[in-house]
């Protein structure tokens, strides 16, 4: 029987301080909430990346916006109501991107003096014939032209004249921007007999944003 005392130093284990040392029960926890804290702030991260690209695409989206509006009635230099009255409605792109697709449409609309005011898009025409359409892209700054013809009756000139009815030109415009987002315009004009000319009226001028 070997003595201990005797036992050669390479068989005998050395104590480590790992050996007297046990793991406080906390510090599992702690090492928990620090990987709920990188999976939280990962998440957040993400989110916020992702907020940050919607964000710059709609700045991009506004930064290009085609605005179709329509910016004058043009049409003889003294309107005459007795004869056949032909206008033309003018619509510009005034935004910085191109429009596609662009579609526009005016026509006379009459209304007692009194009557609630026309809900423009009740007279938005049905048929695609009535349209005046671009099949390419409209860029900034261009026009195109919507053309309104019509005869009045006698009996309708004298009650406009008069002041009973009203005369208006409703007009409509449809479009697409670059990234295929589709855009609206309405737009309204009123006959002012003192002046025998067409001003913008006091509501029905409105466009999607």
């Amino acid at each position: 029987m070997v003595d201990e005392e005797t036992e050669p130093a390479e068989r005998r284990a050395e104590p480590t301080p790992a050996d007297d040392w046990k793991k406080p029960w906390w510090l599992e926890y702690v090492g928990a909430a620090g990987v709920a804290v990188a999976l939280c702030t990962a998440i957040y991260n993400g989110c916020n990346t992702r907020q940050q690209l919607a964000l710059t695409r709609k700045s991009l989206a506004l930064s290009q916006r085609p605005w179709v509006v329509m910016d004058r009635l043009v049409g003889d230099a003294a309107i005459d109501l007795t004869r056949e009255v032909k206008l033309n409605g003018d619509w510009t792109n005034v935004g910085q991107g191109p429009a596609r697709y662009v579609r526009t449409f005016i026509l006379p609309v009459r209304s007692g003096a009194n009557a609630p005011f026309p809900n423009v898009w009740d007279y938005s025409p049905a048929s695609e014939r009535e349209w005046k359409s671009v099949n390419g892209i409209l860029g900034p700054r261009s026009r195109i032209a919507s053309p309104a013809n019509f005869q009045l009756s006698d009996e309708e000139r004298d009650s406009i004249m008069s002041g009973a009815e009203l005369l208006r030109i409703i007009g409509f415009a449809y479009y697409a921007d670059v990234f295929g987002s589709r855009h609206w315009t309405t737009t309204c004009w009123v006959y002012r007999t003192t002046w025998n000319r067409f001003d913008l009226c006091e509501a029905g001028n409105d466009t999607d944003d």
